[in-house]
């Protein structure tokens, strides 16, 4: 069975907004390694809480991986990352609107930082777990 043009630009297209997430996700989180940071230097002035939120930033990493690997497994990685990447969105926003109206004490600033890198480790992850499936569907049909 012959592959239809339709075929090849529905495929085509699901690799493109793959690989346009995997990059906006990457810019993302390039962004919010140096802005972060710098927030909390104009938040407090103490390397305790400076050091607090950084360490808040790589906690996710150990703490997170495991897991998201099994949720990963267990569901859809496409659907998991689109939820995560709403998710990290969510608190991002949060962040900067509470830090924006003077409302973010630094305890939750190390909170929100926590929670934008367990979301952004948990998208990492599913990203990697959807690449055989999308290869999949550029190979089944050469066992055709």
């Amino acid at each position: 069975m012959g592959v239809s043009d339709q075929d090849t630009v529905s495929r085509g297209r699901i690799f493109s907004v793959f690989q346009g997430s995997v990059l906006a996700a990457g810019a993302g989180d390039g962004i919010t390694r140096v802005g972060l940071p710098l927030l909390a230097l104009t938040l407090t002035q103490s390397p305790a809480a400076i050091g607090l939120v950084t360490a808040a930033a790589w906690l996710p990493w150990p703490i997170v991986a495991v897991p998201a690997g099994v949720l990963s497994d267990r569901f859809p990685p496409l659907r998991v990352m689109r939820i995560t990447e709403v998710l990290r969105v969510a608190a991002i926003l949060a962040v900067v609107f509470l830090a924006l109206a003077g409302l973010l004490p630094i305890w939750l600033f190390a909170v929100g930082v926590f929670a934008i890198g367990a979301t952004g480790v948990v998208c990492d992850i599913a990203s990697q777990a959807a690449v055989p499936q999308l290869c999949l569907l550029y190979t089944s049909d050469a066992a055709d």
